[in-house]
């Protein structure tokens, strides 16, 4: 029978990779995203600006500009895991670029890498890496990060898991040196499985200290989130982040302080195809919406859009 036939092929899955000793897994993504609000145009369409002697003028903002954006996306990952030990070495890249159709000097290319060694035991697993990543916009050099980390996981029982994350990261801008900067993160995230879905919440804190005074911060962080899988291999997601960002220094252009409080309200659903070679691969296709919702004491930092987006992946 077809059910005793795939209760064979988990078992005889679960046999060959109790003798593995590499794992690797990887994702290649091809989307398309609709922003209309590419240019982050402010919701006021005049703003006031002070200059040296305190004299305030006001400036008329372009109106907010929607554009399509073409996606793709690879993402792999690799485990070395010697049979038996503990100790275990971890490997990820990550290549991330963004066309636009219309708009102009908005082009993204990511690299991002992490690699580090890690040691499971029991109910927990401890992690030490480093990171860097290399971001070019339009074409150009743009940022370069470099740094590393330590996480630690706990499974607390069968359904929570306990994670928290701490970060250094050196941030250096090719043309705005005034913007290179030091930061500093931490993470906690507890994560509870349901009887139906899972749902898992976040919260950070995040220092960056930069060259110049008026591009340091202090920014909290706060997510909450919820995933389930549904019937006919389909998938359901939705989360909301919060993140309020508070400045050390006034701009000298608007005589303020900058405060930041930044929404993001997403939703989306996916439907899976199994494929049957390579083992375990996938066929992904994901709708999604995410509005974003900004509050600022500068008025050039607030705005609102909102983004559509479809892709189509290849997991294994």
């Amino acid at each position: 029978p077809q059910q005793v036939r795939a209760n064979i092929e988990k078992y005889l899955d679960a046999i060959r990779s109790s003798k593995k000793e590499h794992f690797i897994s990887a994702r290649i993504s091809l989307g398309i995203d609709f922003d209309d609000n590419v240019n982050t145009a402010p919701s006021s369409s005049i703003i006031e600006i002070t200059d040296l002697l305190g004299n305030v003028f006001p400036v008329t903002m372009d109106d907010a500009q929607g554009d399509q954006i073409f996606t793709g996306t690879a993402h792999l990952n690799y485990l070395y895991k010697p049979l038996g030990g503990s100790l275990c070495w971890k490997f990820s890249a990550l290549n991330y670029n963004a066309l636009y159709r219309d708009e102009e000097n908005l082009d993204l290319n990511l690299f991002d890498f992490k690699a580090g060694v890690c040691i499971e035991h029991g109910n927990m697993a401890w992690d030490v890496y480093g990171l860097a990543n290399h971001l070019i916009l339009d074409h150009d050099q743009y940022l370069r990060t470099s740094g590393g980390g330590t996480s630690l996981s706990f499974i607390l029982s069968p359904r929570i898991l306990l994670s928290t994350d701490a970060r250094y990261r050196k941030k250096n801008y090719d043309e705005l040196n005034e913007r290179d900067a030091h930061n500093l993160s931490f993470t906690l995230t507890p994560s509870f499985a349901l009887k139906i879905g899972r749902i898992s919440f976040s919260a950070g804190w995040e220092r960056e200290s930069a060259k110049e005074d008026v591009n340091t911060y202090t920014r909290l962080n706060g997510i909450a989130g919820y995933q389930a899988d549904l019937p006919f291999a389909l998938g359901v997601y939705a989360s909301y982040w919060y993140q309020g960002t508070d400045y050390d220094e006034t701009y000298p252009l608007f005589g303020k302080k900058r405060s930041d409080d930044v929404q993001y309200f997403s939703a989306g659903l996916s439907r899976t195809f199994a494929l049957a070679a390579p083992r375990g691969s996938a066929i992904i296709l994901n709708i999604g919406y995410t509005h974003t919702r900004s509050d600022s004491t500068i008025d050039l930092y607030t705005y609102t859009k909102n983004v559509t987006s479809m892709s189509v992946t290849f997991a294994f």
